[in-house]
């Protein structure tokens, strides 16, 4: 087993050209990919969907109850990764305020390190890790997550797999995954 740490945009791209045998841990399933990846079982879920804030540039968000009210308001900015698809109408909504959103081709940890330098007022970022950000990022400590209405309410994580990983090794994926026990059987 290796491990191997890159961007979003690289990462996707190896997967769907199936260059090699690999895994990726941490996605939601998408039937959009499944021609184009394997995907084990759920290992886990995902928390409800927020977005960080720095502490500073919360007044912004006090009347906007609804993550449509934040990307409709042309006084917010957002950070988010490039080609991630954050849903259909969420995508939409963002690409229609380009000009004052930040797109960047890195991970979670690069969103936090833009936000606390001040380079957008929101990132949309994997709640459950801000904490393990705040601690190990320069002044992101005032980081905090808000969960305004309209966000995902959490999903089932798993990997996804080139299709050129064989069919014996997902099997001893999914096996390894229900042998642990982590969802109740009816949620594999």
């Amino acid at each position: 087993l290796v491990w191997h740490k890159g961007t979003y945009k690289r990462i996707m791209r190896d997967l769907f050209d199936n260059a090699g045998n690999f895994c990726v841990t941490g996605y939601s399933f998408s039937e959009n990919r499944t021609h184009l990846v394997q995907y084990t079982a759920p290992y886990g879920r995902f928390p409800p969907s927020g977005i960080a804030v720095r502490q500073e540039a919360l007044p912004m968000f006090q009347y906007h109850n609804h993550i449509n009210d934040v990307l409709a308001d042309p006084a917010i900015s957002g950070i988010f990764i490039e080609g991630a698809k954050y849903g259909e109408d969420f995508n939409r909504r963002v690409a229609s305020g380009a000009g004052r959103h930040l797109h960047i081709s890195g991970g979670d940890e690069d969103l936090i390190y833009l936000l606390a330098k001040g380079r957008g007022h929101f990132a949309m970022v994997n709640r459950a890790q801000v904490n393990h950000f705040r601690s190990r990022i320069p002044g992101a400590d005032s980081v905090k997550v808000l969960q305004p209405e309209g966000m995902s309410k959490g999903s089932a994580v798993h990997m996804m797999c080139t299709l050129t990983v064989p069919k014996a090794i997902i099997d001893k994926l999914n096996d390894s995954i229900r042998s642990i026990g982590v969802l109740p059987a009816g949620e594999y």
